[in-house]
């Protein structure tokens, strides 16, 4: 319930599960929570995150260049209230 209750309110932010065989459906999580709350992680070698950090975008390549980089790097830096410029 509180899970709804944040999505609702655009409060949920997902780093989605690239381990192999356990992997998120990126289509589907971007159709439901939107490009806005998707970010990248790189914790590797935890399963949110990749050896080649980079790697992560060929994840993305189909969605536009405006999402990828959302997700790649605007998102984090709205998480976190800051600007590179």
């Amino acid at each position: 319930m509180l899970c709804m209750s944040a999505m609702r309110l655009g409060l949920l932010y997902v780093a989605p599960f690239l381990d192999r065989g356990h992997e998120a459906p990126l289509d589907q999580l971007i159709d439901v929570l939107g490009a806005d709350h998707v970010v990248f992680g790189s914790d590797w070698p935890h399963g949110e995150g990749v050896a080649e950090p980079m790697d992560f975008a060929k994840e993305l390549s189909g969605f536009t260049g405006a999402e990828v980089h959302r997700i790649m790097r605007d998102n984090c830096l709205e998480l976190l209230g800051a600007s590179l410029g």
